[in-house]
């Protein structure tokens, strides 16, 4: 019996599923603080920005509203202790994280 190639394809209706964001931040690594510069619609609030340990800790949630484009962000990390650290940014439609290193 002959396999048949088969192509699937994750198919979402009535939206349209993004996964990355236009968005920077710095100083990388970071050390007191971090600032967050983005590219954000009306049609994507809220926006939530979580930043979780390596461990797999959440260590701050953001939800951010009525913003307008570009959007910046500053972001206190003077409490945090030196290592890696995963930035997520997510809305609606939209989803995705980084790495960031915090040192002393």
């Amino acid at each position: 019996m002959a396999k048949a190639d088969i192509e699937q394809e994750e198919v979402m209706i009535g939206v349209e599923w993004k996964s990355e964001w236009q968005f920077s931040f710095r100083p990388s690594p970071a050390k007191e603080y971090v600032e967050i510069f983005f590219e954000a619609y009306p049609g994507e609030n809220p926006i939530t920005l979580s930043l979780y340990h390596a461990s797999g800790l959440r260590v701050r949630k953001m939800a951010l509203k009525n913003h307008t484009a570009p959007f910046s962000l500053h972001l206190d990390l003077s409490d945090l202790k030196p290592g890696l650290y995963y930035l997520n940014i997510q809305s609606a439609i939209k989803n995705q994280a980084v790495r960031l290193f915090i040192q002393q």
